[in-house]
């Protein structure tokens, strides 16, 4: 496990402090900045000081040079770079969005992104979906979408990006007929909001095969708060094969859990256990 390729392996499979620490020496004996990073990382998580915090600020200066802002208060992706990976780029639908996205992947930190966040319209995410897919994406085990506007991203979009995307677990979307599936091999866990977001859920000829948990707001939902509860026809309907637990506390009247992947949740339902769940007239 001493080599790169199985320290890298191991995060994969387990990430935990010490491989971490092993890693950062490896790469730190290469000449890798982001070794002396990740140490820095892991010694700034159990105490700070001002030197520490100086030279992990000299040492991304002078690895990422042109990315660095002049306005030190200005937000830039080196905000999310923590134990040597990017923990989350954010691309908004802004005019700017694909040359940020250009400029990322052609920087050091462009093989490892471990989780994306796009927001805007359809054209918009498809945009920076197509700019993702032109490299592989070794580390990303996380995609989060939210999204307006018709119509559903091309299928051949989202296979360019399943392509290029080994490790991809776990996918958060958002919105009415964002992908019509997203049979990734590797996806394990969704996180959906609003019934009509990702159709392939229900389609028993495009079966997403390895999905076991789901957390499934049923509405599309807006800033206000819901007084009624939500239609539960759509569950019945699932083919999800692999589906063990099946999160719904999200649906509660007067109430919206807007928290990230797959946290407790707030009110008193708890995950279903969902195995066996296909083509079910009622939810036992």
């Amino acid at each position: 496990m001493g080599t790169r390729d199985g320290l890298e392996a191991a995060l994969l499979a387990s990430w935990d402090r010490e491989t971490l620490a092993v890693y950062a020496d490896h790469l730190q004996a290469q000449g890798d900045p982001r070794g002396e990073l990740i140490a820095l990382d892991l010694e700034l998580a159990t105490r700070s000081s001002p030197e520490l915090v100086a030279r992990r600020t000299s040492l991304m200066t002078g690895w990422l040079g042109r990315l660095v802002p002049s306005n030190p208060h200005t937000p830039w992706i080196g905000d999310s770079f923590r134990f040597g990976f990017v923990d989350n780029l954010v691309l908004e639908g802004e005019e700017d969005a694909t040359g940020r996205l250009e400029q990322v992947l052609a920087s050091p930190l462009a093989p490892y992104l471990k989780r994306v966040t796009l927001r805007g319209d359809t054209a918009h995410i498809s945009a920076m979906l197509r700019g993702l897919s032109c490299t592989t994406h070794a580390w990303l085990s996380q995609l989060a979408v939210r999204a307006w506007g018709q119509p559903v991203v091309e299928q051949a979009i989202v296979d360019g990006l399943i392509a290029v995307t080994p490790a991809l677990s776990t996918l958060d979307v958002h919105g009415h007929d964002v992908f019509s599936t997203f049979a990734h091999p590797s996806l394990r866990r969704l996180r959906i909001t609003g019934h009509g977001a990702l159709p392939g859920m229900f389609d028993e000829h495009a079966p997403m095969v390895g999905v076991e948990a789901l957390d499934l707001a049923l509405d599309e939902p807006a800033d206000q708060e819901r007084w009624t509860d939500p239609p539960l026809q759509p569950i019945a309907r699932l083919c999800l094969p692999a589906l063990r637990k099946l999160d719904l506390s999200r649906n509660e009247p007067e109430q919206r859990r807007t928290g990230d992947f797959f946290q407790d949740p707030d009110g008193d339902y708890e995950p279903e256990d969902a195995t066996g769940l296909q083509h079910r007239s009622a939810l036992q």
